[in-house]
């Protein structure tokens, strides 16, 4: 897609260069060109979901890479093709204008101004206009302004003489001219080609320390264009004294310098930014200064030499005959081509490798350029080779010095005992696994750990198996996103279920065996399907069917992941749902404030009316909860769920402890009733209005409030009622007491939790929590989580105190009594 934008934007620059320069109204152009740009940004607005279908029509469900490139660069580069023509051509023109009224600054100033505005543009988009407006909306403000330049260039006078360029004495004859022009013409492709490529790899340094929100890239985009503004503003008369050809030398080399400083810069990035939050307020615009400290750390001394480089090369260009059309369509076009560095070196020689790349390409590039000082040394007394040459020299030994000495740019953080057992970068992340003394493994995302690692599959299961024995009897069965690979292991129990995983980073599918051991034996992995593919397209584009699709709880606040919580993507999901199929979106509220869960709820509701919400787990510390609804309809009853547990081992029932229907119809926490009260006066989170992706980041950057605290906050509010959430029949009236009983015993047992602390010895632990929990088994005898853990520590109770250990079996064989009379045992 950047290749797309930037090769649109070079195409119009150069096909009007030319024109401009002929034109006897350059107004006319730009005023052409600014209309053109809103106009067609109005007619994407309103036919954005003609096109979205079309493309992911075109692209299919599992596309090849190699097609999925294809379609993505194509369709992209046709469908702002339009507009990325008119983009390239207003800085040639707005030249052209202001020269006609004598009152032509130099370029680096037109080129200053134009990229502060994009600037200005980057940020007021992403912390004003979008979360205010929406995204149609801020696309309509948009090209409301590019109505205004359009009218406001009329101002202009009507007419004037094309401009011819001046040429130079010393490329008077053609064939000099020509050597200038291919020189001139090389160095602006390949610094605009190097330039970009650096942007982008600083992008995926700092993506792995920053918290990666739309914020985030939002400040990396804006320090990259205010330093290359920043340079491009400053006057060169001092450089001026050394010649042209030399001057350029020199700026191509300070580029090489600054890009390899910025690889020591980058591999201290988490200590950088550990000591610009130290030196900042806390809370939100701490959190977001310290980001993009970290990127004007990075980026500054490059972006600045580059704001520097690239005006006088045009200006040289233009001297030497090449229009600055054509020299911005040279530029242009080689940072289209810069996506090259992430899509194919990064993969194959690591993060630090392609940046010293990058620095070495452009020392070559100014040892190359060298090779002309001679050519002037008659116009630049005083300069020749030999002067440049302790420059080049000086370059190549920092460069040296930097690939010998300079840190690996791994951001992987460890503690002294840990083992790094994996680290792959990729294309779209770099993946590790770190394994702790104890045996610990987790696995972390760009230095990020997610939720899971091998000590975890108590939670993990769980959010396969509550949403698979709440379905009547599924055969086939989609997960978005793998992790551990855990979750959609522990659904092949299911010996009837075949199991799609669809993951969009293949180093995750590889990393899944150093979690194997997690993976129960009885699972069967035969069944289970990984497919490499983004989740919303695969969901979108595909046409198969599924009878139980469980989405993983991606982190909201991570810049791409609030589209897999917008109304559009439930409603692709339904369409992919078979009749009486179910869908499970679970959501970590440890990881979500109530606002953002709010509007994810309203989404949700808006597909799926029906829904539930369910806890997987009765963690306080990482409550995750589950939105699950049927595509029609409401959720079976206990006998269905009786039924489906009896397809499992018992020892799965009693590991996940899911021994019968009260147990896992006893996650639900809230109906359809206290959901939507819950969520009326939120926005829907959709592609529009990306709610999620722009408010979760808030909560991210400063904690609000605790996950417990939320979690009971939405127990107390949630209320709900069997027949609203189930399928129940008058026989089942005396089950559904049972089940309100467990419901209420839930709620007390995570108020009790939240008193209790970690303390040693049993005696102490005890006297925390063996009232508490008597009284929640008081309410529901059935509670296993309240009485299985009691009954532990009674049984090692009585080996030290046998008096007062016999005292509280018999009390909860008395509870387990009156459990089996509750349940109907007897």
């Amino acid at each position: 897609m950047v290749a797309a934008f930037l090769g649109g934007t070079a195409l119009g620059s150069l096909l009007a260069a030319r024109a401009v320069e002929r034109a006897r109204n350059p107004a006319r152009w730009y005023a052409a060109c600014e209309l053109l740009v809103a106009v067609w940004g109005v007619v994407l607005v309103f036919a954005q979901q003609s096109v979205d279908a079309l493309l992911s029509a075109w692209v299919g469900a599992d596309a090849a890479p190699g097609r999925l490139w294809l379609v993505s660069f194509f369709g992209t580069l046709l469908l702002l093709l339009p507009a990325t023509l008119a983009m390239g051509a207003t800085l040639p023109a707005m030249e052209r204008c202001l020269a006609d009224v004598g009152r032509a600054p130099a370029f680096r100033v037109l080129y200053a101004a134009n990229t502060v505005g994009a600037m200005v543009g980057a940020l007021g988009a992403a912390f004003l206009l979008v979360p205010t407006l929406g995204l149609m909306r801020t696309a309509l403000v948009c090209g409301a302004v590019n109505l205004i330049c359009a009218i406001g260039s009329l101002a202009f006078p009507g007419s004037a003489p094309p401009i011819s360029l001046p040429d130079e004495p010393d490329v008077a004859l053609p064939a000099s001219r020509m050597r200038a022009t291919v020189t001139l013409t090389t160095l602006l492709f390949v610094t605009g080609w190097l330039g970009i490529g650096f942007e982008l790899l600083v992008v995926r340094a700092i993506s792995q320390v920053a918290e990666n929100t739309v914020y985030t890239y939002a400040l990396i985009l804006a320090v990259y264009l205010g330093g290359t503004a920043l340079g491009a503003a400053q006057q060169s008369r001092r450089l001026a004294l050394f010649g042209e050809v030399s001057v350029s030398v020199l700026l191509i080399l300070a580029l090489a310098s600054t890009v390899a400083i910025a690889v020591p810069i980058l591999g201290h990035a988490y200590q950088w930014q550990q000591w610009l939050l130290g030196k900042l307020p806390s809370g939100v615009a701490g959190a977001l200064l310290a980001e993009a400290g970290l990127a004007l750390v990075a980026f500054l001394p490059a972006t600045f030499c580059m704001g520097l480089t690239f005006p006088h090369l045009v200006a040289r260009a233009k001297h030497a005959g090449v229009s600055p059309g054509s020299a911005l369509a040279a530029n242009t076009l080689g940072g289209s081509l810069a996506p090259v560095f992430t899509v194919l070196l990064l993969p194959l020689w690591g993060l630090r490798t392609v940046i010293l790349f990058v620095a070495g390409g452009y020392w070559m590039l100014a040892v190359c350029a060298s090779w002309d000082v001679s050519r002037s040394e008659s116009s630049s007394p005083g300069v020749s080779r030999s002067a440049i040459f302790p420059w080049k020299l000086g370059g190549a030994l920092g460069l040296a010095a930097v690939a010998l000495f300079a840190p690996p740019l791994q951001f992987v953080r460890l503690e002294a005992s840990d083992r790094l057992r994996l680290e792959s970068e990729g294309r779209q992340g770099t993946v590790s696994v770190i394994e702790k003394s104890d045996g610990t493994r987790t696995l972390h995302i760009d230095n990020r750990q997610q939720e899971g690692s091998n000590r975890t599959t108590y939670a993990d299961g769980r959010q396969a198996l509550l949403p698979l024995l709440l379905h009547p009897a599924p055969s086939r069965a989609l997960f978005l996103g793998v992790g551990t690979g855990v979750t959609s292991a522990v659904a092949t129990l299911d010996s009837q279920l075949q199991v799609d995983a669809v993951e969009l980073v293949p180093q995750v599918v590889a990393a899944t065996g150093w979690f194997a051991e997690a993976v129960p034996a009885e699972a069967d992995l035969t069944r289970r399907h990984f497919i490499l593919a983004d989740a919303r397209r695969w969901v979108r584009a595909g046409t198969s069917k599924y009878d139980l699709v469980v989405a993983d709880n991606f982190h909201p606040a991570r810049s791409g992941t609030g589209a897999l919580y917008s109304l559009e993507h439930f409603a692709a999901v339904k369409r992919r749902l078979a009749p009486g199929g179910l869908f499970c979106q679970w959501l970590p509220l440890h990881q979500l404030d109530l606002e953002s869960l709010a509007s994810i709820v309203r989404s949700y509701q808006a597909v799926f009316p029906s829904a539930v919400a369910i806890l997987a787990t009765n963690s306080l510390d990482t409550p995750t909860i589950g939105l699950v609804a049927l595509r029609e309809g409401k959720l079976p009853g206990p006998q269905s769920v009786e039924r489906r547990l009896g397809a499992l081992p018992s020892s799965v029932r009693n590991d996940f402890e899911l021994p019968d229907a009260l147990a896992v119809t006893g996650s639900i926490v809230a109906g359809p009733t206290a959901l939507e009260s819950f969520a009326k006066a939120a926005r829907a989170n959709t592609d529009d209005r990306p709610i999620v992706a722009y408010r979760a980041p808030f909560a991210t950057y400063a904690v609000e409030s605790a996950p417990r605290d939320r979690l009971l906050a939405l127990v107390d509010e949630w209320q709900v009622v069997p027949e609203e959430v189930l399928r129940l029949t008058a026989s089942d009236r005396v089950w559904a007491e049972r089940l309100k009983r467990y419901w209420r015993a839930r709620n007390r047992y995570l108020q009790v939790g939240l008193n209790v602390r970690p303390v040693a010895g049993l005696h102490a632990m005890l006297l925390q929590v063996q009232e508490p929990l008597l009284g929640v088994l008081r309410i529901s005898p059935e509670f296993r989580p309240a009485f299985n853990p009691l009954w532990n520590m009674a049984e090692l109770l009585q080996q030290r105190d046998p008096v007062a250990g016999q005292a509280l079996l018999d009390e909860l064989r008395a509870i387990a009594g009156a459990r089996e009379v509750v349940s109907g045992e007897q």
